[in-house]
């Protein structure tokens, strides 16, 4: 499923990104 993160990640980024999870 694509999660949609919109705060701080396991990547570090505080921009919201779409992340691709299976």
């Amino acid at each position: 499923a694509d999660l949609i993160a919109n705060k701080k990640d396991f990547n570090g980024d505080k921009v919201p990104k779409v992340i691709p999870q299976a």
